[in-house]
């Protein structure tokens, strides 16, 4: 009962490596996902990784050691030559869409209360921090993914974005000072901009599949660009309208 609960997690390694520990099938896709390998060589790695362990009716540990240990070991083709590209076409909505929501919202009470947007020195620090996080993610896709499943990382991260708020509230010196409606419409402006950009994106589509089982996949809209594109106007509008109600 334990192992059908654990494979209906893990459908897609069930359906590839049937006899293999759908945890270490997991990791060992992560990894070469991570390194750019295509989904083909992927399953045709994972498929041999199968076969072996029926054959030799060995654990796959005991015949192959850690998942990423043996994903590092292994000659594959990169099957993604403009990665860089496509990481850049996947952060650049998220980093318009940042820009815009905090320029909008800095912008609400000044609105309404008739005086210029002073921006401070921590929230600037701030914004330059969540900004030079998601160029790193573009330029080095795999780098940066790979540093994020670390284990330690999320409490780690965590910790340094209280301190970033922190810092932020502290470090309150205004360092430039806007009229409120240029930067409530710049703010807006960005954010139709980023609802445009998630929506007309599409994502290459490069399935895990066996061998016999290929087919081409045509590039499609994902669901959670699609999400974001709703998320990003919708929860600027709520936080705008709690400020200007609820803010005296």
């Amino acid at each position: 009962m334990e192992r059908k609960g654990a494979l209906m997690g893990h459908r897609v390694e069930a359906r590839l490596a049937p006899d293999v520990d759908p945890a270490w099938a997991e990791d060992f896709i992560l990894a070469l996902r991570l390194r750019g390998v295509g989904g083909a060589a992927i399953a045709d790695a994972l498929a041999e990784v199968n076969d072996e362990v029926r054959t030799s009716g060995r654990s796959v540990e005991a015949a192959f050691g850690p998942a990423g240990e043996y994903a590092g070991r292994l000659d594959l083709p990169v099957d993604t030559p403009d990665a860089p590209a496509q990481a850049v076409r996947a952060t650049a909505p998220a980093m318009v869409g940042f820009v815009g929501m905090m320029l909008t919202l800095e912008a609400v009470l000044p609105v309404r209360n008739g005086t210029p947007v002073g921006f401070g020195l921590g929230m600037l620090l701030l914004a330059g921090v969540v900004c030079a996080g998601m160029i790193a993610l573009a330029l080095r896709p795999a780098s940066a993914l790979g540093f994020l499943t670390k284990r330690w990382v999320g409490p780690v991260g965590a910790i340094v974005m209280a301190g970033l708020l922190v810092g932020t509230a502290l470090l309150r010196q205004e360092v430039l000072r806007v009229p409120a409606w240029p930067v409530g419409v710049a703010g807006v402006l960005l954010l139709v901009v980023t609802v445009t950009m998630y929506v007309r994106t599409r994502i290459p589509t490069d399935p895990l599949e066996p061998p016999l089982a290929r087919t081409p996949a045509p590039a499609r809209r994902s669901r959670a660009n699609l999400v974001l594109a709703v998320a990003y106007p919708v929860v600027t509008l709520l936080v705008a309208v709690g400020l200007w109600y609820l803010i005296p």
